[in-house]
């Protein structure tokens, strides 16, 4: 099933998603990189019986990576269940685990031992923590994390010291994009302790005017502020965005309307498309639709959508070979589908 985060209203349109990663290790343990290979194993069963023995934890899935082929892994991947470097990391004693609704999953012996994440959609960076939390107390009742008095949990990164939480927050900034901002806006995200990456985090693309949000340290600062503080300055970014496309209206609408319009009708025509260039038309479309210039499609099919044509999902769902000409084909098809539907 699809992940619940993927549901929202109308006005989850610019705030696309939330979440709260915390990362612990085990105290007994070197970190990951530095274990041996029975030490990481045994990291892994203590995790695993944790969640088997509580009943918290009744509806979650298990899955060792190992026992996975690289496009269940990229599809895992594409459904923000694990990381990019994840998906390479799969000899034994490496693991994920998730609850039904996708929203809650457990890396084991990636980076660290744990990096538990929990996601909302839209803006909603203090119901994620309040999660995080209990997860993370349920845990702790049985595994002994490796903590410091005086830098807090400790993690093979030291910037994630401290809490060791990473609020990030899943923003659509076309407008901003085509205003050429968002260099001016990574300046100053730096400035004020936050870092701007791509739809799959570190090291990963702007796909489709897609931008994450989140704190660059856990040192020095509780969780509630870290979640108080990006929640603040996402805020003012939607403004900004919202800002931006009252300006592009205001300026050209001629123009604009022109420019969603053709992207729409290479959409509705395609017979091959990449998965870049449909992120970037699909991109302006949405603007359009949400600044009501084109008919709307709801928000949650736009989601599934996306989600659905993501590479790795696509080749899972329909069984298609690793052939880029028929993967791109065949995304053109369900992208014409759905786009005809609501025509």
């Amino acid at each position: 099933m699809p992940p619940l985060w993927i549901e929202c209203g109308e006005k989850e349109n610019i705030i696309m998603t939330s979440r709260v990663r915390l990362a612990r290790n085990l105290a007994d343990y070197p970190f990951p990189l530095r274990a041996t290979r029975p030490q990481v194993v045994s990291v892994m069963e203590s995790v695993k019986n944790t969640i088997e023995e509580n009943s918290f934890f009744g509806d979650y899935i298990w899955i060792f990576l190992e026992e996975l082929n690289e496009i269940q892994r990229y599809a895992l991947m594409e459904e923000h269940l694990i990381s990019p470097p994840f998906t390479m990391q799969v000899a034994t004693g490496r693991a994920v685990a998730f609850n039904r609704t996708k929203d809650e999953s457990l890396m084991i012996n990636e980076e660290d031992h744990i990096r538990l994440q929990v996601m909302e959609q839209g803006l909603n960076l203090k119901k994620c923590w309040m999660r995080a939390n209990r997860i993370d107390d349920q845990l702790e009742q049985k595994l002994d994390f490796a903590f410091s008095p005086d830098f807090g949990y400790k993690t093979t990164c030291p910037t994630n010291m401290g809490t060791a939480l990473r609020a990030s927050v899943m923003m659509h900034l076309p407008a901003l994009k085509i205003a050429r901002q968002i260099d001016r806006m990574k300046e100053y995200m730096e400035q004020v302790g936050v870092t701007i990456r791509g739809i799959y985090g570190e090291g990963t693309e702007n796909h489709g005017s897609m931008f994450q949000f989140s704190n660059q340290s856990s040192i020095g600062i509780s969780e509630d502020d870290v979640v108080d503080k990006l929640t603040n300055i996402v805020t003012k970014v939607e403004d900004e965005e919202k800002n931006a496309r009252e300006h592009l209206l205001f300026e050209n609408r001629d123009g604009l309307l022109d420019q969603v319009s053709r992207e729409l009708a290479v959409l509705m025509h395609a017979h091959i498309l990449p998965i870049g260039e449909f992120m970037e038309k699909f991109s302006i479309v949405r603007m359009g639709m949400e600044m009501d210039l084109l008919p709307p499609i709801p928000q949650t099919e736009i989601n599934l959508l996306i989600l659905t044509v993501q590479p790795g999902i696509l080749k899972l769902n329909l069984d298609i070979a690793d052939n880029d000409k028929n993967l791109d084909m065949q995304r053109a098809r369900i992208v014409r589908e759905l786009l005809q539907k609501w025509s």
